[in-house]
C-alpha cells in the first residue's frame, strides 16, 4: 500500500456529523494527520480561506449549498483550482456525476462507506 505524505491536508465536508466522524476515522486509519472538518459548503470555503487543503472530501447534499456548488466554486478560484475533490453521497440518482465531471471531479465515493473502497478511492487522488 502506498504511504501517505505526512504533510497531506484533508478537509471533510458533510452536514451529518456521523458521516464526518466516519471519514475522519478512516483517514486516521490510513495515516492522515492533518484533517479538518466543516458542516456546510460555506464552512468549507471559510476553512480553505484560512488554510488550503490538498484534498476535499464533500457530501453532495447539504443545506445552504451542495457539494457540486462547492466544487464549482473551487474550480473557478486560482488558489483552489487544483485541490483534489472527492464527492460522496448516498443518493442512488447519479445524474449529477456528469455535471461534476465538467468541473474535474477527481473521484466519487458512495455511501455507506467501507474502508477498502475508501482507501482505493483516496489513494487514487493523492
Amino acid at each position: 500500500m502506498k504511504s501517505i505524505r505526512e504533510d497531506l491536508r484533508v478537509l471533510v465536508v458533510d452536514d451529518m456529523s456521523v458521516s464526518r466522524n466516519v471519514l475522519v476515522q478512516m483517514l486516521e486509519q490510513i495515516g492522515v494527520r492533518d484533517i479538518r472538518t466543516a458542516s456546510t459548503a460555506q464552512g468549507a470555503l471559510d476553512a480553505l480561506h484560512h488554510k488550503l487543503a490538498d484534498v476535499v472530501i464533500s457530501d453532495l447534499h447539504m443545506p445552504g449549498g451542495t457539494g457540486l456548488d462547492l466544487l464549482r466554486h473551487l474550480r473557478m478560484q486560482r488558489s483552489t483550482r487544483y485541490v483534489r475533490f472527492v464527492m460522496t453521497t448516498g443518493d442512488n440518482d447519479l445524474g449529477w456525476v456528469q455535471e461534476a465531471q465538467k468541473f474535474d471531479l477527481d473521484q466519487f465515493l458512495p455511501k455507506p462507506f467501507d474502508l477498502q473502497r475508501f482507501t482505493r478511492c483516496f489513494y487514487s487522488v493523492t
